[in-house]
């Protein structure tokens, strides 16, 4: 139950009473109850929106990463209670680190929403893929700074007046011709691109890719970080975690094989010259390194020699 995790981290950072809409189209009663009992020890009231998947499925893009789901969003101001004056709008992908309290009770003055730049400032028109260069690169869109949906507070008391399904549907269809790169996230760019307050990203939506690929690390700053959002990989899917090297393992020969350091993960190789203190003097070097799993489709058979060099080519990303 990923979104028990993020929901339980967003209460024990938030101590008062919260009201959780969850916009869904298969979820059981069972798994209602599920979550209401991952959360049973917080003040937090449960409101299951159901969605018809029909709305969507069929004309709108999904892949992979991007699901139907990613669009129930734009049904939200046809079903939500209009007693609903603001409110988050969080994937569930996110980590609250800290209150939130401040950002909630943030002034729009006069937006529709308060967001940070997306991809920690990365998504920049060099950046744009084809439709986007298309729609974004016009005139109009000239200073706008591309927003992520993930994080989001919205002006529900001023949204609820001028857009709903119908009008979120039409900008998909007649702007889009339903080919976004970026699903929901392009129609909300599109429609509230006069209309957003920009927060900073380091502090409201950090991207966690973003941050390792900057080499800077939770410890750093936990003390000012109030939302991690794992975007594109998850941590739930192993192919990003980091892994630090815990022992160095060598097959000498086939009844030899010398040990450096000690718990689970580490390396193991065959050297026939090996001894126990190259391999303790190695070891030392290697200390703190920390590395991650990765896999590689490639035609013909690669094998790698001692004397081979690997050269790894890193993407230029915007550090904070």
């Amino acid at each position: 139950m990923y979104t028990g995790v993020m929901l339980i981290s967003l209460c024990e950072n938030n101590p008062c009473h919260i009201d959780v809409y969850i916009l869904h189209s298969e979820l059981t009663d069972k798994d209602i109850q599920r979550l209401k009992d991952c959360l049973d020890k917080y003040d937090v009231t449960i409101y299951p929106l159901y969605i018809e998947k029909d709305k969507f499925a069929g004309r709108m893009y999904t892949d992979n990463m991007w699901s139907i789901e990613a669009y129930y969003r734009l049904m939200l101001l046809d079903v939500l209670s209009p007693n609903v004056k603001r409110m988050f709008y969080f994937y569930v992908y996110i980590i609250v680190n800290k209150s939130l309290e401040a950002f909630y009770n943030m002034n729009f003055d006069g937006n529709d929403l308060i967001a940070c730049e997306d991809d920690c400032g990365n998504c920049v028109p060099e950046h744009y893929g084809p439709m986007h260069r298309k729609i974004f690169g016009s005139e109009e869109f000239y200073n706008h700074r591309y927003f992520n949906s993930g994080v989001l507070l919205m002006n529900i008391e001023q949204m609820r007046h001028k857009y709903n399904y119908d009008y979120y549907m039409g900008i998909a269809r007649n702007v889009w011709n339903y080919k976004m790169e970026a699903p929901d996230q392009d129609i909300l760019n599109y429609v509230n691109h006069n209309s957003v307050k920009y927060v900073p990203f380091e502090i409201y939506n950090l991207f966690a890719r973003i941050a390792y690929y900057c080499d800077i690390k939770y410890e750093t700053l936990k003390d000012k970080i109030s939302i991690i959002h794992y975007a594109w990989y998850k941590p739930w899917d192993g192919k990003v975690t980091h892994y630090n090297l815990e022992k160095l393992s060598c097959n000498v020969d086939n009844s030899t094989t010398l040990t450096s350091g000690g718990g689970i993960l580490g390396v193991t190789f065959d050297n026939p010259f090996m001894t126990q203190d190259r391999l303790d003097n190695i070891f030392k070097k290697l200390s703190g390194f920390s590395y991650r799993g990765a896999s590689v489709k490639t035609l013909g058979d690669v094998r790698l020699d001692p004397w081979d060099m690997i050269t790894v080519v890193k993407i230029p990303t915007r550090c904070l």
